[in-house]
């Protein structure tokens, strides 16, 4: 029964040939491979769903008949109690069971028919198992319908198995040819994509080029030329404001090495404001001061307190800067703040020229376009980042197809009964057909293409 049961779902037996099935005809012949199967298990099915139907009608007046006259003989009081509680439990639980009708489909009818089956054999070991000693006929003529129901139901228990293996075998196909196509369209979006960032990875190497020719132009021109002479100049502007700043903070060091041991000495000697005015030009000089006149005014009230301790030897000069630097208050007076306003008229030239500089028409144009060039740089990277992920993105699913395009063979030739070598599917991904995987030839027709 089992072998006829697979030869009615089973492929059927033709001469060893190869099967022919594009690409874009798969979905409509899975369809009527399921529908064909779905059809050979109804029909399958019936004669045992009718014989059981009838059984289920046969065992009606067989329960019913049990505890008629009949069947009486002497009883002891708990056979009687057996009748009065158990064979109406057991009559009720049996005509639940026999009264129900099946509906819905193959697997829905099947599983309501193991129910009914099973709930009789319930019934019989429930509240029916005493009752084959009071009426051994009833109960043999029982089981015999339930052995019979139990045989039937291991028929569609074989149809369903088979079934559920020929489904499980083409929509595993179904499953495959999922896998295979979404690869194939990701190809296509890939090309897409690709098609894409090559016209924009053009459209930024043009702009690229007119705006590094746009630049090279101005670099050649006449007022760059005078613009490159102010540049010149300012660099001059600024080294010379950092030469003088150079000797300004070497004067402000010495300085304030110096004013430090004058106050202490003053502090000693309880002049607390000779001090303090010292203290101030002190830190005036750490602090590296540009207000020049401030300084002025400091230095002119501490040069005297700073001499008067030099003269009297009570301050003493430790190095050659500071002996340089406090060599009379004339030499003082200039080295400190001549050094301040030196810096200061440097540093203005050097503002001066860097303006000058920069409301140039040229620093503007050359900022311009450095930024725009900037930009497309930036914006190329970004394209060929974006290639890269791209290409090597197509590369595995070239790959993925591949592996796809194997296993979908696979589970035709599983259903089929064939061998994979004499399956052919005419529209799959082929890299040898002339299609190419670069950009330009995303226009054409794609290989796979269900149109194919």
């Amino acid at each position: 029964m089992f072998k006829r049961i697979k030869e009615i779902f089973g492929a059927e037996k033709t001469p060893e040939s190869v099967f022919e099935l594009s690409l874009h005809e798969i979905p409509d012949w899975l369809d009527t491979r399921t529908s064909a199967c779905t059809s050979k298990r109804t029909t399958a099915m019936q004669p045992a769903k009718e014989n059981i139907e009838r059984y289920m009608r046969e065992i009606g007046p067989v329960v019913d008949d049990l505890g008629s006259e009949g069947h009486d003989e002497p009883k002891h009081p708990k056979v009687k109690q057996v009748i009065r509680h158990s064979l109406p439990l057991f009559k009720k639980r049996i005509g639940i069971q026999i009264t129900r009708e099946f509906e819905g489909d193959d697997e829905e009818v099947y599983r309501q028919i193991a129910e009914v089956v099973q709930g009789c054999f319930l019934a019989l070991k429930g509240p029916g198992r005493y009752l084959h000693q009071l009426y051994p006929l009833g109960i043999k003529d029982f089981k015999e319908i339930m052995d019979a129901m139990g045989r039937e139901l291991n028929v569609l228990t074989r149809i369903i198995t088979v079934s559920r293996q020929r489904l499980g075998q083409i929509e595993e196909v179904r499953i495959r040819y999922r896998e295979y196509t979404n690869a194939i369209g990701e190809r296509k979006d890939l090309l897409v994509t690709l098609s894409g960032i090559a016209e924009k990875r053009k459209e930024t190497d043009r702009v690229f080029a007119e705006v590094t020719k746009k630049e090279e132009e101005l670099v050649q021109s006449d007022p760059y030329h005078c613009y490159e002479e102010l540049l010149a100049e300012k660099e001059q502007c600024q080294e010379n404001y950092l030469a003088t700043l150079d000797r300004f903070e070497s004067a402000c060091r010495t300085t304030a090495s110096v004013c430090r041991r004058a106050s202490r000495q003053y502090g000693d000697a309880g002049r607390g404001d000779s001090q303090k005015t010292i203290e101030l030009l002190e830190n005036t000089c750490i602090q590296i001061t540009r207000d020049c006149h401030d300084l002025k005014v400091l230095i002119q009230k501490s040069i005297d307190l700073i001499f008067a301790l030099i003269r009297s030897e009570e301050l003493i000069l430790k190095n050659a800067f500071e002996k340089a630097l406090f060599l009379d208050d004339d030499t003082f007076f200039e080295g400190l703040f001549g050094a301040c306003t030196a810096m200061k008229k440097a540093y203005d030239e050097y503002l001066h020229k860097e303006e000058i500089c920069n409301q140039h028409p040229v620093a503007d144009a050359l900022f311009s376009l450095h930024e725009s060039i900037e930009k497309q740089r930036a914006i190329k990277e970004k394209i060929i980042e974006e290639e890269k992920f791209s290409r090597e993105r197509l590369s595995h699913i070239k790959d993925t197809i591949k592996k796809n395009e194997s296993s979908l063979i696979t589970a035709l030739s599983v259903t089929l009964g064939k061998e994979p070598d004499m399956i052919r599917i005419p529209g799959l991904y082929d890299p040898k057909d002339g299609c190419s995987d670069t950009p330009t030839e995303t226009k054409k027709e794609e290989p796979g293409d269900e149109d194919r």
